[in-house]
C-alpha cells in the first residue's frame, strides 16, 4: 500500500522493506496540529467581534492597506506558538516518537538528526499558516460590515425593514447594519429623511416615525436597564433610579390643560381611586412584620455567607462580565443615539407636520438617563478585566450620547422650556445647555 506523500517524508525506506522515521518530517507534522490548536484557543474563541471601520471605503483599498500589516503581524504572532512547541518537544518529545514508532512498527534511524534551520522552517509555516487564517478572518470582516440600505417600506409580509432590523437581536449582523443605515441616511440623504416626516395616505398617520422611535427607545431603554443591574452592588444602598419613559406618557403642563392630549389614555369615569388607610388589629400585625424582618435578615446572612465562600464569584454572575457584555453592543447605542438626534434636529426645518415634536421629551428623558449612569463611579473607573476594546467601547458610548444631548439642546434651545420635562431632567440638562 503507499503510503501519502506526508507519510513517505516522515517514515522513508531503509534497510531494505523496512521504514524509519524521519524525525524533521515528524517534528514539523506534529507542529502543524499544536499550532491549529493554539490559533484556535487563542484567537479564534477569544475574539469575536467584528470591527466597522470609521470612514467605509472600497474593497480593493482596505484590502491594500491592510495586507502588510497582516503579514508582519503574522510573523510576530507566530513566535510565541514556535518557542512553546520547542519547548514542549525537547521535554516530550523522546517519548512521542518511541510511542509513534512501537504503534507502527517503524525503526529508529540514529544516523539521521533534525537539521538547525527546521525551527526557522517552523516558524515560517507557522506565520503562514496565521497570514491564512487572518486573511479569512479579515474577510469575513470586510463583506459583513458592508453598508447596506434597508428599505423604509415592507414590500412583503417576509421582508424586513429598518425600523423592523434594529430591535432584531437574533441576528445580531442585521442588527448592527440597520443601526448604522440609520446612522447614515440621518446625516447624509435627505430624501430617506423625508419618508419619516410624512404622513400616510389614506389616513394621514406617522406609522413610519411611530415605529422607528418606539423600537429605538425600546433598545435604549433595555441597554438602559442591562446597564443598571450590571453595576448594582451590595455595597450601593441606592441604587440608580433610571426613568425609562415612552413616547406618549408624558404629561402635559397646567397651562395647556385645557388642550386634549390624544397620546394619554383617559381615565375611567366608572371608576374613582380612593386611598384607605388600614390600621392592623390587634394581635394580627405584630407576627408579619415580624416575619418580613426575619425573612431581610435571614437574606442578608446568606448574602453574606455567599460572599465569604466565594459562591457567587464561582457560580454567579460578575458584574464586570454583564458590564462587557453591555459595551460589546456599545457601538448599537453609538449609531441609534447619533442618528435619532440628527433626525429630531433635522425635524426642526423639514418636518412640515410636527411629526417628532411629541416624542422629543420622550429622546431627551431617555438619553439623558443613559448619560447620568454612564457618569457612576462604577462605570467611569477602569474595572479589572477591561481590555483595551471595551474601555474604549465605554469612551464612545459616553461621547455619543453626551454629544446627542448636546445637539438636540441646542437645537431646541429656544422652546425647551415649553418641553414637559422633570425638574431633575432640566437641572442636568442646565449643565448641558445655558437656557
Amino acid at each position: 500500500m503507499a503510503l501519502p506523500v506526508a507519510g513517505r517524508r516522515s517514515v522513508p525506506e531503509c534497510d531494505g522493506q523496512n521504514y524509519c522515521l524521519n524525525e524533521g518530517a515528524f517534528f514539523l507534522i506534529i507542529s502543524g496540529f499544536w499550532t491549529g490548536l493554539y490559533y484556535f484557543l487563542k484567537v479564534y474563541i477569544s475574539e469575536k467581534h467584528l470591527t466597522f471601520p470609521v470612514i467605509y471605503q472600497r474593497k480593493v483599498l482596505q484590502l491594500k492597506a491592510r495586507i502588510l500589516p497582516l503579514l508582519k503581524e503574522s510573523f510576530a504572532l507566530s513566535l510565541w506558538p514556535t518557542f512553546y512547541f520547542t519547548i514542549l518537544y525537547w521535554c516530550w518529545g523522546g517519548d512521542l516518537t518511541y510511542n509513534f514508532n512501537r504503534t507502527f512498527g517503524i525503526l529508529e534511524n540514529a544516523k539521521e538528526s533534525m537539521p538547525s534551520l527546521i525551527y526557522l522552517h517552523l516558524w515560517m509555516f507557522g506565520a503562514i499558516y496565521y497570514f491564512n487564517m487572518s486573511l479569512m478572518r479579515f474577510f469575513f470582516n470586510l463583506f459583513l460590515t458592508e453598508p447596506v440600505e434597508f428599505p423604509l417600506f415592507k414590500e412583503t409580509p417576509e421582508s424586513l425593514c429598518l425600523q423592523e432590523s434594529i430591535t432584531l437581536q437574533d441576528l445580531p449582523i442585521v442588527q448592527s447594519l440597520a443601526c448604522l443605515d440609520l446612522h447614515s441616511l440621518a446625516q447624509w440623504s435627505k430624501s430617506r429623511r423625508q419618508a419619516f416626516f410624512s404622513l400616510s395616505q389614506p389616513g394621514g398617520h406617522p406609522h413610519n416615525w411611530n415605529s422607528l422611535i418606539e423600537n429605538v427607545l425600546k433598545l435604549l431603554n433595555e441597554y438602559t436597564e442591562v446597564l443598571n443591574k450590571s453595576v448594582e452592588s451590595p455595597e450601593l444602598s441606592k441604587p440608580v433610579q433610571v426613568p425609562a419613559v415612552p413616547p406618549c406618557a408624558i404629561r402635559p403642563p397646567d397651562r395647556f390643560r385645557n388642550l386634549r392630549n390624544m397620546c394619554l389614555t383617559p381615565p375611567d369615569p366608572g371608576t374613582i381611586d380612593v386611598e384607605i388607610s388600614h390600621s392592623p388589629l390587634p394581635g394580627f400585625g405584630l407576627p408579619s412584620v415580624l416575619a418580613e424582618k426575619l425573612k431581610q435578615k435571614f437574606q442578608a446572612v446568606l448574602n453574606v455567607i455567599k460572599m465569604l465562600l466565594g459562591i457567587n464569584f464561582l457560580f454567579g454572575e460578575l458584574p464586570q462580565a454583564s458590564v462587557q457584555k453591555c459595551l460589546a453592543n456599545g457601538h448599537i447605542i453609538v449609531w441609534i443615539s447619533q442618528g435619532v438626534s440628527v433626525l429630531a434636529c433635522a425635524s426642526i426645518a423639514e418636518d412640515r407636520y410636527g411629526i417628532v415634536q411629541k416624542d422629543l421629551p420622550g429622546i431627551i428623558t431617555t438619553l439623558q438617563g443613559l448619560d447620568r449612569l454612564n457618569k457612576m463611579p462604577a462605570l467611569a473607573r477602569k474595572m479589572a478585566g477591561y481590555d483595551d476594546f471595551n474601555y474604549r467601547m465605554k469612551g464612545a458610548v459616553t461621547s455619543a450620547v453626551k454629544r446627542s444631548l448636546f445637539n438636540l439642546c441646542m437645537t431646541f434651545s429656544a422652546y425647551m422650556k415649553e418641553f414637559p420635562l422633570g425638574k431633575d431632567v432640566v437641572l442636568y440638562l442646565q449643565t448641558v445647555y445655558k437656557a
